[in-house]
């Protein structure tokens, strides 16, 4: 979430109350119909007035709305999703030239990233899992590895995974100012931002090419349909270990630490000097 616009933001002063109006149906499938239950839970990035930099984040949980689904009328907005024909990733659409290289080049780095940090999480310090995910048992380290061996299999190569497109299908680029993004936890998109990017990280906790398709990756079904819940080493932090194993930027972050050996803070005051860019 770097060099967001002005439309990546809505004011909001206290006491203020923001309508917004979204379709569920783009996001889930809905086409059984039938009564279903809404919940949605998360966090919320913000910035301080007059900045566009990332601060932190708010936790937030809604009421449970119970409605009944109209299944003809939930069809439509489901075959709205382009490139969801299947889990397989046939074609990556709309690269050519750079684009197609870098993503090919993220592919095969988002493969050995998993990797290493598949061994980290197996046999790697306590101290560094409980860094990132909060926690160290047998039960999380089971969790999480298989959270990367299932993006380890989705990274295995170009022709593998989810489909993947270089244009803004879902016109998600410029409003968000992302980097990429996965629409409904099957097609994934890479921003023009994302370009932009190293292939690898230069410095410790900072993002690049491979660790953001990990990123992107975890989101997948398929995988684990994680969340954004914290952007950034000291946002994550402030996870809880239940929001900490969900958090698409803890398994991208965890990774890159464990690949570059990054220094481990000894307290919660060594940890501001480097964060995302």
């Amino acid at each position: 979430m770097d060099n967001l616009g002005d439309a990546a933001f809505q004011p909001v002063a206290a006491g203020q109350s923001v309508h917004v109006e979204f379709d569920i149906a783009e996001a889930h499938d809905l086409s059984a119909g039938g009564t279903i239950s809404i919940h949605t839970q998360g966090r919320i990035p913000f910035a301080w007035e007059g900045q566009k930099a990332i601060a932190g984040s708010l936790p937030y949980s809604s009421n449970t709305v119970e409605t009944v689904i109209n299944d003809t009328l939930a069809a439509p907005a489901l075959l709205s999703r382009r490139l969801n024909k299947n889990e397989i990733r046939a074609e990556v659409s709309g690269c050519e030239g750079d684009k197609l290289e870098a993503i090919e080049k993220a592919v095969s780095n988002c493969r050995s990233y998993a990797a290493i940090a598949l061994h980290a999480i197996k046999s790697g310090p306590s101290e560094r899992i409980e860094e990132y995910f909060m926690d160290s048992s047998e039960s999380t380290r089971e969790t999480v590895a298989g959270v990367y061996e299932r993006v380890h299999e989705q990274c295995s190569s170009l022709n593998s995974g989810a489909p993947a497109s270089c244009a803004d299908l879902f016109d998600h680029c410029e409003v968000s100012g992302a980097l990429a993004y996965t629409h409904t936890g099957k097609t994934m998109i890479y921003c023009d931002k994302f370009f932009t990017m190293p292939p690898v990280p230069r410095k410790c906790r900072k993002k690049s090419q491979a660790t953001t398709f990990l990123h992107e990756t975890t989101h997948l079904q398929i995988v684990n349909r994680n969340r954004d819940l914290a952007y950034g080493y000291n946002n994550l932090r402030e996870l809880t270990h239940e929001e900490a194993i969900k958090n698409a930027d803890t398994y991208a972050l965890f990774a890159s630490a464990s690949e570059m050996d990054c220094d481990i803070p000894s307290s919660r005051l060594d940890e501001g000097a480097e964060d995302d860019e």
